[in-house]
C-alpha cells in the first residue's frame, strides 16, 4: 500500500513538472526574452545646482538563464513641469553627459530633446546588425544607459519634485515611448514597457527644500 502511495505521489510531482514547463513554454515558446526579465530605472537622481537636475538610466536583465542582448533602446520620461518655477521650458535644456553610457556605441544614445511639456525624449538608434547589440548583466543596478541632465533658467522651485516616470512602449503620438528591443536569434523583439512594474524610477527628490514648510 505504501509502494503504490509512493508511486502515486510521485506521479502526481512529475505531472506538476510537466504541466509547468508546458505553461513556461507556452509563454515564451524560443526562450526570448520577455517583459518579465529586464528593468529600466531611473536611478542616482542629484542637484549639483539650484537649477540643475542630474539622473542615470539602468537596465538591467532580471532572469539570470536567458541571454538579453539589447540592440534598441529609446526613453519617454515624463517630469512634473512644476519644478520649472514659471520658466520656459526649452527643447535643449537637457544634454547626455559625455562619456556616462556603458552601451556598445552602435546603440548609445546620442539625441536628447524637451520639446513637448513635462517630456524627455531621448531618442533611439537604428538597431544595429547581428553582433551589434550589448549583452545587459543580471548583477548590481546593470549597465547605465546614459546619465541625463536638465538645466532650468531659474532656479526650481522650492520643495518640489520632478516625479520622474517612464512612459509606456504603447504610448501614443501625443508622447514618446519608452522602447526596448532584443536580438531574439531570429529578428529583434521589442518587449513591452510597463511603468511601475518593469520601467522604475528609484531615489526620489525634493528640489530647493525649503525648512519650515
Amino acid at each position: 500500500m505504501k509502494h503504490l502511495k509512493f508511486i502515486f505521489t510521485s506521479g502526481i510531482l512529475i505531472l506538476a513538472l510537466i504541466l509547468s514547463s508546458v505553461n513556461t513554454n507556452a509563454q515564451n515558446p524560443d526562450g526570448a526574452p520577455t517583459s518579465k526579465d529586464f528593468q529600466v530605472s531611473i536611478r542616482n537622481v542629484k542637484q549639483p545646482d539650484p537649477n540643475v537636475l542630474e539622473f542615470d538610466i539602468y537596465i538591467l536583465k532580471t532572469n539570470p538563464d536567458i541571454k538579453f542582448d539589447l540592440v534598441l533602446f529609446q526613453a519617454g520620461i515624463e517630469f512634473n513641469t512644476q519644478i520649472l518655477n514659471g520658466a520656459a521650458q526649452t527643447p535643449e535644456m537637457t544634454q547626455i553627459l559625455a562619456g556616462t553610457s556603458e552601451l556598445a556605441d552602435s546603440i548609445s544614445p546620442m539625441v536628447v530633446n524637451t520639446a513637448s511639456a513635462g517630456l524627455i525624449r531621448l531618442a533611439g538608434r537604428p538597431a544595429p546588425k547581428k553582433g551589434g547589440g550589448t549583452l545587459v548583466p543580471d548583477k548590481g543596478k546593470g549597465l547605465r544607459i546614459c546619465r541625463l541632465r536638465l538645466t532650468n533658467s531659474v532656479p526650481f522651485a522650492g520643495n518640489t519634485s520632478p516625479e520622474l516616470r517612464f512612459t509606456a512602449n504603447s504610448s501614443g503620438t501625443k508622447t514618446y515611448a519608452t522602447r526596448v528591443g532584443v536580438n531574439s536569434g531570429k529578428d529583434i523583439l521589442q518587449l513591452d514597457v510597463i511603468p511601475d512594474k518593469n520601467a522604475v524610477s528609484k531615489e526620489p527628490i525634493l528640489l530647493n527644500p525649503v525648512s519650515g514648510k
